[in-house]
């Protein structure tokens, strides 16, 4: 019996089994097909999304992947590059989806897209962003740059514009130059910068929207300055003359004459240098206490031309000399005999003189040259380069590189041991910082190297300071947000919030490190050598009011709430109801104050005044002095 029991208990076991195993092996096929169903579905969805875009709020999300494909059956398409930590971009947000509402409507339909330029780099690249928001608007595929104002009434209208059937392009302001119209047009231009570009070049490409933008703006000028381009692949001829062998190369031109181009590449740079180079290459001086000033307080060569009027020939020889040197000196001219008898000079004549610190026995104090018929530029300028250092000139940073050049040279460094006064701690390192402000008064205080350690370093304040650099586009869109945390806090008065344009001054200390701009640290006022480096957040007012929150230690917030907490302990324990006037809170709500807030009526009260919730003071009647 026990035997046919275990057999039947074997038996069993081993249907369960082979149930168990064969139901495993039809969970693992359905899992198999599952999955299998799951791959294709997910192929599916990733081939709906290479050509797709999706849409956020009417708004559609271009990507390098459905970019082409998207705007390549499309008339017009307007496309926002956007940064996602950019506070314009956050606020343009509502005003965008309007825009894109309002084009859905129009007749036909106007798509309305925005990039992620930060994500999308190849697009940020292509369409040459630099800023944020930057928007295009795509006629058939080619970018139209918008500049306008960022309103939906005036987006919508350029919009509506570009994308009219018969809408073309607006002429290009930089004027093309060939070997048939060169001479004609530059040797009638007072000035006019010519760039000589290849198609294929990468650097012309980049420089193309730059050039043009910046011909725009000096067009606009009540003497408007010319900006011209010639393909130097086909108009070969006029390229080999003036001997162009690099792409891109920008020439100066005054009434055909070449001169180099030594300035920005950038929009901005190239219309504040050519409005520079417009101006006269040398200053015409008239009384000789000018001169007598130059030789008494001047700290360069003075060099002087003296002609008999303004059409003098020699003038024009001049002129062009000054022109090609105006970067490395200062020139001046004059057509008074008062003068030219001062300089024991006469008409058609190039002084060059020292200042009266550089005089010594040993050389002359004026060289003097003649400007005849057969005298040529490359002699004038021969003759400058000769005589602009005095046997014992002033060496330094700003004219190393371009005056003292020749070797051997003996330097001699006055009233300096190197040695002993750096152990002694008596040496100051020489620190790069532009002036410092004559006022700094501003929601934003203004920081330069001379001026860190008084401001940044501070043991009585905290302080949030903003590394910059004038170029970078972050740091632009930054400066408004900036602004608007300077003002929230301009109250704060151990608080500063603070910048710094870190191209133009040193930082004298090695905790502050800049790697990128724009970059923000937090110096407490407990801990100045280790500052907090503002990292991942987004830069806007809120983002940087929380991070300041964080990390103040003398932010009144959070001193009122600590001391709000003593005087409830101490009302307590006195059985006295404070009143505390706080100065500094004047004409708001938090200006007076009751601890406890329970207090009992019959308690006695003291009246407190404080600025800063820091420092208390305890008002005291005035007495009559008659009665004493």
């Amino acid at each position: 019996m026990k035997g046919k029991k275990a057999l039947l208990l074997l038996a069993l076991l081993g249907f369960a089994q082979l149930t168990i195993f064969v139901r495993c092996e039809e969970n693992d096929a359905t899992e198999e097909e599952e999955e299998d169903g799951e791959e294709e579905d997910g192929e599916d969805e990733e081939e709906d999304t290479d050509t797709d875009a999706k849409e956020e709020n009417g708004v559609l999300i271009l990507t390098d992947s459905n970019f082409d494909t998207f705007v390549a059956d499309k008339d017009t398409v307007l496309v926002e590059f956007y940064a996602p930590w950019c506070g314009h971009c956050k606020q343009f947000v509502p005003e965008y989806e309007k825009i894109a509402q309002t084009l859905k409507e129009n007749d036909p339909p106007i798509p309305v897209a925005k990039v992620d330029a930060t994500a999308e780099t190849a697009l940020g690249s292509r369409f040459e962003v630099h800023g944020y928001p930057t928007f295009k608007i795509l006629k058939k595929g080619q970018p139209v740059d918008y500049d306008g104002d960022r309103s939906e009434k005036a987006i919508v209208a350029k919009v509506k514009e570009v994308a009219q059937p018969d809408w073309a392009p607006p002429p290009e302001v930089t004027m093309v130059l060939t070997n048939d119209n060169f001479d004609e047009v530059v040797n009638e231009a007072d000035i006019i910068l010519v760039e000589f570009y290849a198609p294929w070049c990468g650097h012309c490409k980049q420089l193309a929207p730059k050039y043009e933008k910046a011909a725009k703006e000096l067009s606009k000028r009540t003497q408007p300055i010319p900006l011209a381009k010639v393909d130097a692949t086909v108009e070969s001829e006029v390229a080999k003359r003036f001997e162009v062998s690099g792409y891109p190369t920008l020439k100066i031109f005054r009434k055909g004459k070449a001169f180099e181009y030594n300035g920005p590449r950038e929009e901005h740079g190239i219309v504040d240098y050519m409005i520079e180079q417009a101006g006269p290459p040398t200053k015409h001086i008239q009384a000789v206490k000018q001169i007598q000033e130059f030789v008494k307080d001047g700290d360069d060569v003075i060099i002087v031309g003296v002609f008999a009027d303004d059409q003098d020939a020699a003038l024009e020889l001049y002129r062009n000399t000054c022109n090609n040197l105006r970067e490395d000196y200062k020139f001046h001219h004059t057509f008074s005999n008062e003068i030219s008898k001062y300089l024991k000079a006469s008409a058609g004549q190039v002084v060059m003189m020292q200042p009266e610190k550089f005089h010594s026995k040993f050389e002359s104090k004026s060289y003097i040259l003649t400007i005849t018929e057969s005298t040529t530029e490359a002699e004038v300028k021969e003759f400058i380069e000769k005589h602009t250092l005095p046997l014992v000139g002033h060496r330094k940073q700003s004219n190393d590189a371009k005056r003292y050049t020749k070797r051997p040279m003996v330097v001699i460094y006055y009233g300096v041991d190197f040695s002993y006064d750096y152990r002694v701690g008596k040496l100051k390192a020489v620190v790069k910082s532009q002036p410092v402000p004559k006022s700094n008064k501003g929601p934003v205080k203004v920081v330069v190297g001379k001026t860190f350690e008084e401001i940044v370093l501070d043991k009585k304040k905290d302080v949030l300071i903003e590394f910059y650099a004038p170029w970078c586009g972050h740091c632009k869109q930054l400066e408004p947000e900036y602004n608007e945390l300077g003002k929230k806090y301009k109250h704060e008065k151990n608080l500063v919030i603070a910048k710094m344009d870190s191209t133009a001054n040193d930082i004298p200390n090695d905790n502050y490190k800049v790697e990128g701009f724009p970059t923000i640290y937090f110096a407490p006022s407990n801990n100045k050598q280790n500052p907090v480096k503002f990292e991942g957040g987004t830069r806007d007012v809120e983002s940087l009011s929380k991070f300041l929150k964080e990390h103040a230690t003398l932010l009144s917030e959070r001193i009122s709430k600590t001391k709000k907490v003593k005087m409830f302990l101490l009302g307590y324990a006195l059985e006295l109801t404070i009143h505390v006037h706080r100065l500094y809170k004047f004409e708001t709500d938090e200006f007076l104050t009751f601890d406890p807030d329970d207090h009992k009526e019959d308690w006695p009260v003291v009246s407190l005044i404080t600025e800063d919730d820091r420092h208390y003071n305890v008002p005291v009647q005035k007495q009559d002095t008659a009665r004493l």
